[in-house]
C-alpha cells in the first residue's frame, strides 16, 4: 500500500469519549464493523484493505495491518471504494456517497449521522437532559470540534441525504412529491405506488424499492 495515498491518524484521536448508543446506529460508522474492500484510483490500479465510513464526520476510514483505525488521505485521487459490495464513490472532498445502479438510473446515498444525547443519568434509573454543558470532552476533527458531553448518553440517528442522477442530471429528493416530479408524465403512478406500498422516506430500505421502481420510467 502506497504511503503517499494515505494518511495516518490513530483512532484514539479521534474516539476520546465512551459513547454509550442504544438505538440503531451504535457508532459514527455505517457498517458495525470495517470489511473488506477495494479501492480503486482514478489512474486504474487498486488497493484491498478493511474499509468502513465514518458518516458523522463523511470520511472513508480503513484498517492497517496492525488493526488501527486509519483515515484515507488524498481522496480526490479515489475513483470508489467498494466495500463487501457497497460502492462508495469519491462526490467531492472527504465526501463518499454510496451509489446503487438501476439500469438508466443511480441512485446515491449521502450517508449522515448526527450524535444525539439521551440525557444525564440522574439516579433511580431515569436520565434527564441538560441545558448547560459541563465535563466536555471536545474531539478535533482537521480544524472542526464536536463537543460531547462526557456525563450524557448519545445515540447515532440518520440525517441521509438521497439524490437520483438520471443520465448527467442528480437531483436531490426527500418526499413523494419531490420524487414524482424527477418523473414528468408518471406522478400520479408513482404517488400510487408510494401509498400502496406505504414507503416510509426515513427508510432506507424503503428509498431502495422506489427507486428501483421509478427506474423503469427512464426515457432512451
Amino acid at each position: 500500500m502506497k504511503n503517499k495515498y494515505l494518511l495516518l491518524f490513530v483512532s484514539s484521536l479521534f474516539l476520546i469519549i465512551s459513547l454509550n448508543a442504544q438505538e440503531e446506529n451504535k457508532n459514527e460508522y455505517v457498517f458495525e464493523e470495517f470489511r473488506d474492500g477495494r479501492l480503486v484510483f482514478k489512474k486504474g490500479n487498486a488497493v484491498l484493505a478493511k474499509f468502513n465510513y465514518d458518516a458523522l464526520d463523511e470520511r472513508m476510514m480503513f484498517l492497517s495491518d496492525d488493526g488501527t483505525i486509519l483515515e484515507l488521505a488524498n481522496p480526490t485521487e479515489v475513483s470508489f471504494v467498494n466495500i463487501d459490495g457497497h460502492i462508495f464513490e469519491h462526490i467531492k472532498g472527504k465526501t463518499f456517497y454510496e451509489r446503487i445502479n438501476y439500469d438508466d438510473l443511480t441512485l446515491y446515498i449521502q450517508w449522515k449521522y448526527k450524535a444525539e444525547s439521551k440525557g444525564k443519568a440522574s439516579g433511580y434509573g431515569t436520565t434527564s437532559k441538560t441545558s448547560s454543558i459541563s465535563n466536555i470532552s471536545t474531539i478535533s476533527r482537521d480544524g472542526k470540534n464536536f463537543q460531547l458531553d462526557i456525563a450524557e448518553n448519545y445515540s447515532f440517528k440518520s440525517n441521509n441525504y438521497y439524490y437520483i442522477k438520471i443520465k448527467k442530471n442528480q437531483k436531490r429528493f426527500y418526499s413523494a412529491d419531490s420524487l414524482a416530479k424527477l418523473f414528468k408524465g408518471h406522478e400520479d403512478e408513482i404517488k400510487k405506488y408510494i401509498k400502496d406500498k406505504n414507503i416510509d422516506f426515513n427508510n432506507i430500505d424503503n428509498i431502495k424499492t422506489v427507486a428501483e421502481y421509478c427506474s423503469q420510467f427512464i426515457k432512451e
